[in-house]
């Protein structure tokens, strides 16, 4: 049988810090994931790695308090951006609509 150290598992940053990332991608796949409808399979997988990664190193580096004050000012900053370009340009906020517009904007095929 094989033995885990669970006290090393429950206070590794690296591994809390990769779980959160993932729980907050697929939260965020879950919600606007109607948003990358068109965008390319490698810069999602792109995305989430170099986050994935950058959060992680930072957990390791300086902690998890930091790695997830990081996390929160990047998802505000990127929120604060979404809702403002959405209302710019005409678009609802939660989902991609009116879709031909979105698709125009974004440089993709309307179908």
């Amino acid at each position: 049988m094989v033995k885990y150290n669970q006290e090393a598992m429950v206070h590794d940053p690296v591994t809390t810090q990769l779980a959160i990332v993932g729980f907050l991608f697929a939260l965020g796949n879950i919600f606007f994931g109607a948003f990358e409808q068109g965008t390319a399979p490698l810069r999602r997988v792109l995305k989430l790695l170099i986050i994935g990664g950058g959060s992680a190193w930072l957990a390791a580096a300086q902690g998890l308090l930091i790695a997830n004050a990081v996390l929160v000012a990047l998802f505000l900053t990127g929120g604060t951006f979404h809702v403002w370009w959405c209302r710019k340009n005409g678009i609802d906020v939660l989902r991609p609509e009116p879709r031909e517009k979105y698709y125009r904007l974004r440089g993709w095929k309307v179908s």
